[in-house]
């Protein structure tokens, strides 16, 4: 009896560290000592350990390409206010991401497309599919940009996840070519007009 309540109490405090280490994790605070053995719990608070080596890996890689992306990386309320944001929006808008959380992302929008943004985070929240959406936003010097807007919206965290991609420099580079092919086009049909007539 005594041998089997010791055994007992043995089990029952490595599986205690185990079950403290889950809150540890949720905590984000450092975990206990990998328990030493071969048998079952040992095994078990091994593979633990190395699946929080992992979680921890892929949480530093996910926020290292959240901080250095080009692109506005962001989250927004059911309303709209923006709840997180990366450090791309000071290049993009001009703004900071401590001066841009809390705000109205529609604020930030041109005002006769605003209402077009808001139907279309409307839609997706009522489980539309996820279409990229195009519209023009300002920055804090007045200047627009053309933006791709992409959204999912997260009905278990009542959020909106988007990534704002700037398409100004391919907008002007497309209406360049326009342009260009327009003012080739004009060129060249009073010469192939005239070849034409000669053929003829």
């Amino acid at each position: 009896i005594l041998l089997a309540t010791a055994l007992v109490r043995w089990l029952t405090h490595r599986l205690n560290i185990i079950h403290d280490n889950t809150y540890r994790l949720a905590a984000s605070r450092n975990l206990n000592m990998p328990l030493s053995g071969n048998d079952e719990v040992a095994n078990i608070d091994a593979t633990f350990h190395s699946m929080v080596r992992e979680l921890r890996d892929a949480r530093r890689k996910e926020q290292a390409m959240f901080t250095l992306a080009h692109d506005v990386i962001c989250s927004l309320s059911r309303e709209g206010r923006f709840t997180s944001v990366n450090p791309a929006c000071d290049d993009m808008l001009g703004v900071t991401e401590n001066d841009l959380l809390g705000t109205l992302i529609f604020d930030l929008v041109k005002m006769e497309k605003a209402k077009d943004l808001e139907e279309y985070l409307e839609h997706l929240a009522s489980g539309g599919d996820s279409l990229p959406f195009e519209t023009e936003m300002f920055r804090s010097d007045g200047q627009f940009l053309d933006v791709l807007f992409s959204a999912i919206w997260s009905s278990e965290n009542q959020s909106y996840f988007c990534v704002l991609h700037n398409v100004s420099s391919w907008k002007q580079a497309q209406k360049l070519k326009e342009e260009v092919v327009a003012m080739v086009t004009h060129d060249l049909r009073n010469p192939l007009n005239t070849i034409s007539n000669i053929i003829e």
